[in-house]
C-alpha cells in the first residue's frame, strides 16, 4: 500500500469515527441537554471553518489540490452528518434555513466538480496553477482555477450565513453572549 493510499485509508477511517461519535453523542445528549441544538451548531460552524480556511493558499500544485479535494470530500461527509444532527435529519423549513441547505448542497456538487476537472488536468500534475506558463494556458485548468475562485467564495458565503443563522435566528451564538450575557 503507497503513502497516499494508506495516508486516505486512515482520513476515511477517522471520519466514519468521529461521525460515528458524533451521532452516539447526539442520541444521548438529546436526553440530558434541553437544547442540543447549540452544541451541534458550533459544530457545525467550526467544521464549516476548518474546511473553509484549508483553502486560504494563493498557490498550489495540482497534486496539493488532489489531496485537499480528497480531504474536503471527507470533510463534507462529516459537515453533512453534523447538519444532519443540527437539523435531526429534517428538510429545512424557513427562508434562512433552506438558503443555508441550498449553499451546502452547491458547495458539496462544487467539491464533486472539482474532483472531475482535477482529473481532467491529471496531466499536468505538479505545475504552479498561479502560475502563467508563457503561451496561453490550457483550458482545462483556466477552468480548474475558475472553480477553485467559485468554491472559495462558496465556503466562505456558507460560514458567513452559517453565522448569521447562529447569532440572530437562534439568539446563542458568539453575539448573543458577548451582548445579553446569556
Amino acid at each position: 500500500m503507497n503513502g497516499h493510499v494508506r495516508h486516505s485509508s486512515i482520513c476515511t477511517a477517522a471520519v466514519a469515527t468521529f461521525a460515528t461519535l458524533l451521532l452516539i453523542a447526539y442520541t444521548s445528549a438529546r436526553t440530558t441537554l434541553h437544547e442540543v441544538y447549540f452544541l451541534s451548531g458550533w459544530l457545525v460552524m467550526v467544521v464549516i471553518a476548518v474546511l473553509a480556511f484549508t483553502w486560504w493558499r494563493s498557490a498550489v500544485d495540482t497534486a496539493r489540490l488532489r489531496h485537499r479535494i480528497q480531504y474536503h470530500l471527507q470533510g463534507g461527509a462529516l459537515l453533512l452528518v453534523a447538519v444532519g444532527v443540527h437539523t435531526e435529519f429534517r428538510i429545512p423549513n424557513g427562508g434562512l434555513e433552506t438558503a443555508l441547505f441550498v449553499l451546502l448542497v452547491m458547495l458539496i456538487a462544487s467539491l464533486v466538480l472539482g474532483a472531475v476537472l482535477l482529473r481532467s488536468a491529471r496531466a499536468e500534475t505538479g505545475s504552479l496553477l498561479s502560475e502563467r506558463p508563457s503561451g496561453s494556458e490550457s483550458p482545462v485548468r483556466e477552468h480548474l482555477r475558475q472553480w477553485l475562485f467559485a468554491h472559495v467564495s462558496l465556503c466562505f458565503a456558507l460560514l458567513a450565513l452559517g453565522a448569521v443563522h447562529g447569532m440572530f435566528v437562534h439568539g446563542h451564538g458568539f453575539l448573543a453572549y458577548a451582548v445579553l450575557g446569556k
